[in-house]
């Protein structure tokens, strides 16, 4: 094969050759098409919105377990059986090295410093927050 460039009917022959057969023309379908890119963009804009806002009523939440709006429930956190591993080993490498186990490689055991040190565990267990607000 030599280094020249492909010649523009060379090239177009490629894309013939790499274009599925089953393909299906959606002329008509333009504006569906836009449609769905817009979308999409806007997913990604709505999902930013979302995290920034559940990020600050998170903050404001701080550690309550409840969250109200003249004195009704409208946000709570709800306890997971889930832990923070790599933030628990970043704030405390000791615990972490004494709380990790060998198994082939040296994993840490979650559940193994729950029982051992419900207090240290407490701090770094997932939460997931859940509305029940009807705006």
């Amino acid at each position: 094969m030599n280094n020249e460039l492909y010649s523009t009917e060379a090239a177009k022959e490629l894309v013939l050759a790499t274009t599925p057969s089953d393909a299906k023309p959606l002329d008509a379908l333009v504006s569906k098409l836009a449609d769905y890119v817009e979308c999409q963009k806007s997913i990604e804009f709505w999902q930013k919105r979302l995290n920034r806002l559940k990020d600050e009523l998170a903050e404001a939440m701080g550690d309550a377990e409840v969250g109200t709006v003249n004195g009704e429930a409208v946000l709570f956190y709800q306890t997971q059986n889930r832990f923070r591993t790599t933030d628990f080993a970043k704030k405390y490498p000791d615990f972490y090295r004494l709380y990790s186990r060998d198994f082939t490689e040296k994993k840490f055991d979650p559940s193994w410093l729950k029982d051992e040190r419900p207090d240290l565990y407490a701090q770094f267990q997932v939460r997931a927050m859940r509305n029940t607000f009807d705006a």
